[in-house]
């Protein structure tokens, strides 16, 4: 599992699809080949007045179009790879543009901490990512000399010998990246029941190639629902965990699901130990909780006292986080140790003694777990320490004679 992988495990399984905000409503389609979309950035943070976004601009040059975005942790975990590309290509025929549709101040105070060679195009309008089908970021498109798209990918699979090739005339030699956006309703959209009658006791699971994933389920509703989502996306979220939470002791496969639960209404409890049977039964793993002692945050009041939290005042429930912020109102201060955890790295546990309801607007920068700390202490008066503390985890094995795919006897 690449660290790509566990970043979006992770933040999946907050019930956001965080590193993934930026789909396209409707992908376009691209083959290697292509004429490569027209520019559409409303503005370029770059001194080069010689030098304009166009392809007029820019013929005869290899172009690497990265499409990111601050929030996005696998954005920024591939910036290092990035500037050593720049770095490494420099003088040579190859321009590498970063595009981004956030706001000009928050990039530019982003990248006076965090540099990123090249080009920066700002696309507010999102015009350029729909022109593009980003299905998700971090994308990267490669454009050849004559203008054609030469490779869709990610930052992960752009390297110098791929841009050698490019630069030689010769194929990328990269897969394209599979262009499907999510859909969550598949399950209730795309199967054509002949006798017209919905079941209403089901788990479907089948496998697809998608470069996007996404899921969704309700606490107290009786239907689950994934589209492009790992075995371990499906493991933490029918135990109601997170990865920092499990123990993984075998290697999952890399396949990508789409998968449909569904229980009757009024047996809504029976949903995840229903998903839970089906997932052991079909993948051969064994899953069990144990205590084991972790290197951990601890979340308490200051110098270990009592904290004097306020609580919350809002009059709705809400919860979110992205562009760079993580939104509570009238929240159970668990809610805030589950996001804290996923952007942290570790588990947190909570030491505080609070048991109502609060309210928080904490920041955050990927890479950079200080700032939310320091964040969590100025606005909530909190402490987040490090200390070895016992933590729940749930130890998954699989059986050594369990195929590494099979095909789902469930399935329509």
């Amino acid at each position: 599992m690449t660290p790509v992988q566990r970043k979006l495990i992770a933040l999946l399984n907050l019930g956001f699809c965080v590193a993934l905000t930026g789909l396209a409503q409707e992908a376009k389609k691209f083959v290697i080949g292509d004429a490569a979309p027209p520019f559409t950035s409303e503005k370029l943070l770059q001194n080069h007045p010689q030098e304009r976004l166009d392809w007029d601009g820019l013929r005869g040059k290899v172009v690497v179009l990265d499409f990111w975005a601050t929030w996005c942790g696998p954005c920024v975990a591939a910036i290092p790879h990035w500037n050593e590309l720049v770095t490494k290509f420099a003088g040579r025929p190859v321009v590498f543009v970063s595009i981004t549709d956030e706001e000009e101040g928050h990039i530019r105070k982003f990248l006076e901490k965090r540099p990123i060679a090249g080009w920066h195009a700002l696309a507010l309008d999102r015009s350029m990512f729909d022109a593009y089908g980003v299905p998700a970021r971090p994308h990267t498109v490669v454009v050849d000399a004559a203008g054609k798209i030469a490779a869709m990918t990610t930052p992960d699979h752009l390297t110098a010998d791929v841009l050698e090739q490019v630069l030689a005339g010769k194929p990328a030699g990269i897969s394209v990246r599979p262009m499907g956006v999510p859909n969550l309703d598949w399950d209730l959209e795309e199967i054509d029941w002949r006798d017209g009658i919905l079941p209403e006791f089901q788990f479907i699971l089948k496998p697809v190639q998608m470069a996007a994933g996404g899921q969704i389920y309700r606490p107290g509703s009786n239907r689950f629902a994934a589209d492009g989502a790992l075995l371990a996306n499906l493991i933490q979220s029918a135990f109601e965990t997170d990865f920092f939470h499990v123990d993984y002791r075998s290697p999952l496969p890399d396949q990508t699901y789409r998968v449909s639960v569904l229980v009757p209404r009024g047996r809504e409890a029976a949903l995840l130990p229903f998903m839970q049977s089906a997932l052991t039964a079909m993948f051969g793993f064994t899953a069990r909780w144990e205590m084991q002692d972790k290197d951990s945050y601890v979340l308490r009041g200051p110098g270990g006292g009592k904290p004097a939290l306020q609580e919350s005042r809002s009059g709705e429930e809400t919860f979110y986080f992205m562009r760079s912020k993580i939104v509570g109102r009238k929240q159970p201060l668990a809610k805030l140790v589950g996001a804290l955890t996923n952007f942290l790295g570790k588990p947190v546990v909570d030491e505080t003694g609070l048991t109502a309801l609060y309210d928080w607007d904490l920041g955050y920068e990927p890479g950079k777990p200080d700032v939310l700390i320091q964040d969590v202490r100025a606005r909530l008066g909190l402490e987040l320490v490090r200390g070895v503390r016992p933590v729940r985890m749930l130890v998954v094995e699989v059986a050594a004679t369990t195929p590494k795919q099979a095909t789902p006897s469930s399935a329509p």
